[in-house]
């Protein structure tokens, strides 16, 4: 989504979740103001682990870990930069119809 501008996929895989919208919005400001980001490698998830549910959301802990990335402006110039390293995170995950839904993601005090 960060790399194509393109957050439908993104919006699509959650609900009510305030973050992820946030994020959302975020990346559609970027690219609609003509801006880009530019990564040094790929985004990638360390240790995955299921932590509890509560009636039908399950509840996932994971650590992200990120590459360098820049932020540009319209012109390609950096507005800018971000140091890559890793941050946990937790993600709840709830039963919809026929799939299933983000409804809340929140990064964790290291």
């Amino acid at each position: 989504m960060q790399r194509s501008g393109d957050t439908s996929r993104y919006r699509a895989l959650s609900t009510k979740c305030e973050s992820c919208d946030n994020l959302a919005d975020s990346v559609d400001e970027i690219y609609g103001s003509g801006g880009s980001v530019a990564f040094d490698g790929t985004q990638r998830i360390r240790s995955l682990e299921k932590v509890g549910k509560v009636q039908d959301t399950l509840i996932f802990e994971y650590e992200l870990v990120s590459p360098e990335s820049r932020l540009l402006d319209a012109s390609g110039s950096l507005e800018r930069q971000f140091e890559g390293g890793s941050a946990r995170y937790q993600v709840n995950v709830t039963a919809m119809e026929d799939s299933w839904r983000v409804t809340s993601a929140i990064r964790l005090a290291s």
